[in-house]
């Protein structure tokens, strides 16, 4: 990286252009994994309610929690999984809106130092055919 080219107010190291691209890079895999888990979550708590809605109120059912099985009814149990639910969705939503920002910083990133990422495996296979 020519040091010249660099003609901002914010001028960072080489050591600092990677550590940030990596750390970003990393947090948006972290936030596209929590997604994951909640959308998850998610579908199994609608999964359940699903079954539930077709029966008696006071019916008797099992609810998990942590370790722990609960006797409730279904009446008691459908308002939670619907509360669940929602909380769930808000929260894949909060997390989007971070995905969205932290991808577009990275990719500010990626075009203002012209970061280009390079496969390793072919870096090692070309190092091996330019050797006599």
């Amino acid at each position: 990286m020519n040091p010249n080219t660099a003609a901002s107010s914010e001028t960072l190291s080489e050591k600092e252009i990677v550590s940030r691209y990596q750390t970003l890079k990393q947090q948006i895999q972290q936030i596209m994994i929590k997604i994951e888990e909640f959308e998850n979550d998610k579908n199994e708590q609608e999964l359940v309610l699903k079954q539930l809605l077709p029966l008696n109120d006071d019916r008797k059912c099992w609810r998990q929690v942590g370790n722990v099985l609960l006797e409730q009814t279904v009446g008691q149990v459908k308002p939670v999984l619907e509360s669940t639910s929602r909380e769930l969705q808000q929260a894949i939503q909060n997390l989007n809106e971070e995905l969205r920002t932290k991808e577009t910083e990275f990719l500010e990133l990626k075009e203002k130092y012209k970061i280009r990422e390079v496969d390793s495996s072919s870096l090692a296979s070309s190092s091996q055919a330019q050797k006599p």
